[in-house]
């Protein structure tokens, strides 16, 4: 075990090298993007967010669902060294019961800049979840509004430090070390033997003249199989209990019923993402690489990418990202198109395309049209949007990091299988909503 966790922590600080050796073949303004940090303005309150509603469905969900959703941000800068930053989130579906919707705090956390050393210290729930780059291109943002990359929507607790690299290095570097908002256990709740999922990252940044090009590296550690205040029944212990109604024993763990909590190993995850534009077109790739060291398996026998007893095994995944979007001005719109493949073994924490193990083809339009009259004055920006994606799949399992990746054409082709897991080869969704900015 600690021969594996001095593997990851390797694998984590092997990208600053990589960072740093590209430097000698990147364009000339980015290689030299290394300058200090930007100064906070004065001491003053802000307040910011977003509204919006979001309808969307698909051939798996062809009654739709409908939307609305609310994030005000507070900035709060105490002195032009130290600002405070909370942001709430609140959404809730329409035409739903009473516990389809969710209020979080999703950021709340302290940032002090240094003056004479050039660095940032933030502390606190991070700003490391929303439009990550470069999937902030189909929401019609020109900028990312999160620190980390789009492929894992993480709202973590931690720190974080961020420093520019001295020239003639390129860029700035940041660090995190933090745990996921609502992963891991406290208090009596936490079972004997289970540690916290923990996070650590390092990224490396460098941007200039509408270029950007950054390399990040996670280590999620004690991956679980059950998240906190979620139970799951265990059904061999089910079978067992209607067999001898004597077998249930609440405080035993073997016979309680219930599928028992347990640490299950760390994933590792690459990315390399390049931006650039040229005339009215916005360019991207995206790759990535994931990585799993697993450690034993829960009571049914599921561990990290493995099932029913097999010892698991490290497994490698892999994903390819790519797309482009093309401004028309004189129509205050956007348009684009993304294509994203992930293989057998591609792991990334979030839930939506780019978890997927296979294809996926999105084309999309965003229309923001100048503000004028009683809108003006409330309202930043306004952003329409719709699109449209399809879906192959080629394994099953997307998104989730417990069970074996099964070849979706062989499932199919056994009947008793199929039964089981369902498997979709194929989907399309759609959706539309509106943005508000104030």
């Amino acid at each position: 075990m600690a021969n594996r966790r001095k593997q990851g922590s390797r694998r984590i600080f092997l990208p600053a090298v990589l960072a740093w050796s590209l430097s000698w073949w990147l364009p000339a303004p980015v290689a030299r993007a290394g300058a200090p940090l930007p100064s906070p303005p004065a001491a003053g309150l802000t307040f910011s967010g977003t509204a919006g509603a979001l309808l969307s469905g698909g051939s798996e969900e062809p009654e739709g669902i409908t939307a609305l959703w609310l994030e005000p941000q507070l900035d709060l800068r105490l002195t032009s060294s130290l600002t405070l930053t909370g942001r709430v989130a609140t959404a809730r579906a329409v035409w739903a019961g009473p516990d389809d919707g969710f209020t979080a705090v999703t950021r709340l956390y302290a940032t002090w800049q240094g003056e004479s050393l050039p660095l940032r210290l933030a502390a606190g729930r991070l700003p490391t979840a929303g439009f990550g780059a470069p999937g902030h291109l189909r929401s019609g943002r020109t900028e990312p509004d999160c620190e980390l990359d789009g492929l894992n929507g993480l709202t973590l607790d931690g720190i974080s430090l961020t420093l520019p690299l001295p020239r003639p290095l390129p860029g700035k570097l940041s660090l995190y070390t933090a745990r996921q908002q609502d992963w891991g256990y406290e208090g009596n709740d936490n079972p004997a033997g289970f540690d916290d999922t923990r996070f650590h990252a390092l990224r490396w940044q460098a941007t200039a003249d509408g270029r950007r090009l950054s390399l990040q590296a996670l280590l999620l550690e004690n991956l679980y199989n059950v998240p906190e205040d979620i139970v799951f029944p265990n059904p061999i212990e089910f079978c067992l209990y209607a067999l001898d109604s004597s077998f249930y024993a609440p405080t035993v763990t073997s016979r309680n019923l219930i599928l028992d909590r347990k640490n299950l190993g760390d994933i590792s995850q690459v990315s390399l993402v390049w931006l650039d534009r040229w005339r009215r077109l916005d360019l991207f790739v995206n790759l990535a690489w994931s990585h799993t060291a697993p450690d034993g398996v829960d009571e049914l026998g599921t561990g990290l990418l493995s099932s029913f007893f097999v010892v698991p095994q490290s497994e490698d995944g892999y994903l390819v990202y790519a797309g482009l979007r093309c401004d028309l001005p004189e129509l205050a719109s956007k348009v684009g198109v993304e294509y994203n493949h992930g293989s057998r073994y591609w792991i990334a924490v979030a839930a939506d395309k780019l978890a997927a193990r296979g294809s996926v083809a999105e084309v999309y339009w965003t229309l923001s049209p100048p503000l004028s009259g009683p809108l003006a004055g409330p309202l930043d920006q306004v952003i329409f949007r719709c699109g449209l994606q399809h879906y192959w799949y080629d394994y099953t399992g997307s998104g989730y990091w417990l069970g074996e990746p099964l070849d979706i054409d062989e499932v199919r082709s056994d009947p008793l299988t199929a039964r089981f897991y369902s498997p979709v080869d194929t989907e399309s969704r759609a959706y539309a909503g509106v943005e508000l900015f104030f």
